[in-house]
């Protein structure tokens, strides 16, 4: 076989490949779903989100984080991905432009048929990610991420990461100290008994503006269930500034 039947093999080879293949990646979109499917048989009775890399600052290269690549396969920054296993459904939640992916090298394909493209079953835009917690947060009280609440998305190294962190319990308990150690954090192997008082909190940093956002509910369980000691309080940015008016 000559030098030139060779190299015309393997482009042909390729261009199959490349068929079957997510962009920027060179296992197929059905390995990836295999992933996602065998997670989703681990976790029964919850909700698995998966955060990316977020857009790199400067002129940074841009590195997709390993746990959201490992189950995707796609190299766009600010995108997650919702693994229910409930339903045995994946939903990838991203928003980005035609002239943002061309800027950043990211396949057209991808982003007009994202579906076809990943075969992840459901495509979302980020802006419906909070309502489709909220939603979620309504069928189950289990949530999985793959980082502590105390570290950062794009702290989730091998170093860290020593499994999942299953949410069904509380951030931290508040008694004479606003971290007081009066909870075991059992996670949801705990008992709450009445009295026993945490903070049940969503923290958003934002590391390279300096910044970030904490909503922090303070919580009381009582001897028919518990109460919310924090409802009411101003929350979003109108409620925030309607209330400094009246200051």
């Amino acid at each position: 076989m000559n030098k030139k039947i060779i190299i015309s093999l393997n482009i042909i080879f390729i261009l199959i490949l490349a068929q079957h293949c997510i962009a920027g990646s060179w296992f197929e979109k059905s390995e990836y779903a295999a992933r996602r499917a065998k997670f989703m048989e681990q976790i029964p009775d919850g909700v698995a989100v998966i955060l990316g890399a977020t857009t790199p600052v400067s002129d940074r290269q841009f590195f997709q984080s390993s746990d959201f690549f490992y189950f995707t396969g796609v190299e766009i920054p600010n995108a997650v991905l919702i693994m229910d296993g409930m339903s045995k459904v994946s939903t990838l939640f991203f928003s980005i432009s035609e002239r943002d992916a061309q800027g950043e090298g990211i396949s057209l394909e991808l982003v007009r048929k994202p579906a076809e493209v990943t075969g992840i079953e459901r495509i979302s835009p980020i802006e419906r990610l909070s309502s489709t917690l909220s939603r979620l947060s309504l069928q189950t009280d289990v949530f999985y991420t793959m980082f502590r609440s105390e570290e950062l998305s794009r702290e989730n190294t091998n170093e860290k990461f020593r499994g999942l962190i299953r949410y069904g319990g509380y951030n931290h308990s508040i008694g004479l100290a606003t971290h007081d150690p009066m909870g075991t954090f059992a996670g949801p192997e705990e008992v709450l008994r009445p009295g026993f008082v945490f903070a049940c909190d969503i923290n958003i940093p934002y590391p390279d503006q300096e910044m970030g956002i904490r909503l922090e509910d303070t919580v009381v369980i009582t001897e028919k269930g518990y109460e919310n000691l924090s409802q009411g309080i101003p929350r979003s940015v109108a409620e925030i500034e309607d209330l400094m008016k009246k200051k």
